[in-house]
């Protein structure tokens, strides 16, 4: 009776070492994942912005040398007209610009910012929240309304696109439970970084180097560069606004250009989605696991050790699913299983 009562107080004893030895690894990597984001913040960011100074600095001060000579130039082969006069045509120019119409007589004359291609496209990049910048409403009404349809038509997007990542992703699993018959029982986890090596290719050719090679030719004043800058600015969102599809004067099938241009978006940025939550599922490429770890399952499965008896080999049931070790052993049965506990035919 002692001896059960004994062994019983130094089970407990063990598991109480655990799970002190737990909490302070827990805290310890909060501490570091603090410290990486206050590097970055500090640090990382402050050097971008001294390399983008570097970079376009020196290019901005060639381009307002450019401009004051040609201004110069332009006031001494007119001078029926004052410097004063020429800054307020200059300064009129530049509002109507601003607000989406064009001073150029090609532009201004026989086309709409507001034609159905063109709304079509507007509205596209607020659900999408790349919002270029380039066209924005007028009127008050126009105003309210696109208020309305971020706040609304944002989240039903987002929604949209995480359905149609996970159909894709339940595809995809089927490519990978192919590729891991290909590998031995302990190199499955290269399996997994090949799907999504094929994952992330696909979307460099069929979203980015094919696209780019498409607009530019469509667009006159595009080099590939250009475009290859256009498609990745856009599909993550970032839409800065110096490059828009169909925006010249002269652009021939503009409407069904615009219509393209808006399914690429929808398409491509959807496919981004599914590769990122592709690449978010592999425990071994994930930084957030080494950052922080708010499921101590989680941080006591990686780190060998069961809170409940003291000893190692613990861990929640997922995340065995997900470690390449438990890959390897279920191949070896003869057993499928895809990542978070699909199976071969991608259904949970």
């Amino acid at each position: 009776m002692m001896n059960s009562t004994d062994g019983s107080c130094e089970s407990n004893s063990r598991s109480a070492r655990c799970r002190g030895f737990i909490d302070q690894l827990a805290e310890q990597r909060w501490l570091r994942g603090s410290a990486y984001l206050l590097l970055y913040f500090l640090l990382f960011m402050p050097s971008l912005a001294m390399l983008f100074m570097a970079i376009e600095g020196p290019v901005e001060e060639q381009e307002k040398i450019a401009l004051r000579l040609a201004r110069l130039d332009f006031l001494a082969n007119h001078t029926c007209l004052s410097d004063a006069e020429l800054e307020r045509f200059l300064a009129i120019v530049l509002a109507t610009n601003n607000r989406g119409v064009s001073a150029l007589r090609n532009a201004s004359q026989g086309r709409s910012n507001w034609s159905f291609g063109q709304s079509l496209f507007f509205a596209t990049t607020v659900v999408t929240t790349i919002g270029y910048g380039r066209t924005a409403p007028l009127s008050h009404l126009g105003k309210a309304m696109c208020i309305a349809v971020a706040l609304i038509g944002i989240p039903l997007t987002l929604l949209a696109f995480s359905l149609t990542a996970g159909w894709l992703r339940r595809l995809s699993l089927r490519l990978l439970v192919w590729l891991r018959n290909w590998f031995p029982p302990d190199r499955q986890s290269r399996a997994a970084l090949l799907h999504l090596c094929l994952i992330f290719t696909c979307l460099l050719v069929c979203f980015l180097l094919i696209p780019a090679a498409a607009f530019a030719q469509l667009e006159r004043d595009w080099t590939y560069l250009d475009a290859f800058y256009y498609c990745v600015i856009s599909l993550t969102t970032v839409g800065l606004g110096d490059f828009i599809v169909g925006e010249h004067p002269d652009q021939e099938n503009r409407l069904l250009y615009k219509i393209f241009a808006v399914v690429y978006l929808y398409v491509g940025l959807i496919f981004l989605v599914f590769a990122l939550r592709s690449f978010a599922d592999l425990p071994d490429l994930n930084p957030g696991r080494f950052i922080y770890s708010e499921d101590l399952d989680a941080l006591i499965d990686s780190d060998r050790y069961d809170v409940s008896t003291g000893c190692s080999g613990g861990g929640s049931e997922e995340a065995k699913l997900l470690s390449p070790s438990s890959l390897g052993s279920a191949t070896a049965s003869g057993g499928s299983v895809g990542p978070r506990g699909y199976d071969s035919t991608g259904v949970k």
